[in-house]
């Protein structure tokens, strides 16, 4: 099944509207500098502040085919990469059936290949992308740095990600469905046993996790006991409360009309009553759930506390916590949404030309993201 058959596909007139990105460099400059001038100081360099200003500035014109096609350029840097060029046909291997499709980034650390029921850790990684875009080559680079950090540490990790179906072509519960079928594959196809399986999403791909265990409640198949990662989880699709969203608008990259936009793209309107437990995960379960019964019993939240979304993230850890699920919160200083992939997208390609050791500094996100996963590994 090819879950997204457009993707990728960008046409001259979308091109075209790219030229537009141009003329707001000096226009989002302007702006900066202006606020800056009159406004009390957001605690950010000019240059940080720029670079997440001109990024919400491009959202606005920058077609839907276009914004999915960045998502992928990292496949095209990795067939060209100097550090992989011995081994990259074992990494980043597709994986296409009826019900779902997915990618092997890699079985064991890039250069020492082990099969993934043989690694210490597999993990299932569902991509972000307010459930419109993204793609499981967006973080490519961050898991395969993950798998050497790993490996050096004595722990082999496996890392699958699925490529689920987007919106607005594909609604609820489309994605969750095909995240089922991939655990099914995982357990079925490849005998990985649940106690070395972990689900690892960030921002849309964190509410995908979150639905994927309450969806899993529902079956006979056994729950992934190495642990639940949710790396700044989108938590209430509606956006409906103030707080970080307004006080972090100028913080961070996200732009929050277009996010709620994508929540309703993918849960229309219409179904706020049916899906209300959905939409936004801080409103009680039905039939009185508890997520205790649901999530596994190691549970990792992360967030910067320049996200938008880190309002929402702290509630719903206290709703966790609430229900007695004992969650390792990490909130990071000056950091914005899914600060672990967006801080390292400047240094791939000086990873992937680097040949032998990894310079201390160079990919600090995938670093800080192993050190947190091994960390729930070992406990």
């Amino acid at each position: 099944m090819e879950p997204n058959p457009n993707f990728g596909k960008v046409s001259l007139k979308e091109k075209l509207q790219c030229i537009l990105f141009l003329p707001l460099i000096p226009w989002t400059l302007l702006r900066v500098l202006l606020r800056r001038l009159v406004s009390k100081s957001n605690g950010l360099s000019l240059k940080r502040d720029f670079g997440l200003s001109y990024t919400r500035a491009i959202q606005h014109v920058v077609p839907l085919s276009v914004m999915r096609s960045f998502g992928k350029n990292t496949e095209a840097r990795l067939e060209k990469s100097t550090r992989f060029a011995d081994v990259k046909h074992e990494l980043y291997q597709r994986v296409l059936t009826p019900k779902f499709a997915g990618y092997w980034i890699c079985q064991g650390a890039p250069g020492n290949p082990k099969k993934a029921e043989d690694c210490d850790l597999v993990i299932y990684y569902l991509h972000g992308g307010g459930y419109k875009t993204g793609h499981p080559a967006t973080p490519l680079s961050s898991f395969l740095r993950l798998a050497e950090i790993s490996a050096a540490r004595g722990v082999s990790v496996a890392v699958f990600a699925m490529n689920y179906s987007l919106a607005p072509e594909a609604k609820w519960p489309t994605p969750v469905n095909q995240s089922i079928a991939g655990y099914q594959y995982l357990l079925n196809e490849h005998n990985i046993s649940p106690s070395k399986i972990s689900l690892q999403g960030d921002s849309a791909g964190g509410h995908l996790v979150i639905s994927f265990f309450s969806a899993l409640a529902d079956t006979q198949l056994p729950k992934p006991t190495a642990g639940a990662f949710l790396i700044s989880p989108w938590i209430d699709l509606r956006c409906s409360s103030n707080g970080s969203f307004v006080h972090n608008k100028n913080k961070d990259y996200l732009v929050r009309s277009h996010i709620i936009d994508a929540g309703h793209d993918f849960i229309p309107t219409s179904c706020d009553t049916e899906l209300a437990h959905v939409v936004n995960y801080l409103r009680p379960r039905p039939n009185d759930q508890s997520w205790a019964d649901i999530l596994p019993s190691k549970v990792c939240v992360t967030v910067g506390l320049d996200d938008l979304f880190a309002d929402d993230v702290e509630d719903f850890v206290k709703v966790l916590e609430k229900d007695g699920v004992k969650v390792v919160f990490e909130k990071t200083k000056g950091k914005c949404h899914v600060w672990q992939f967006f801080d390292d997208a400047m240094d791939v390609g000086r990873y992937f030309d680097t040949v032998g050791e990894v310079p201390v500094g160079l990919m600090a996100g995938a670093a800080a993201f192993a050190n947190t996963v091994l960390s729930m590994v070992k406990t």
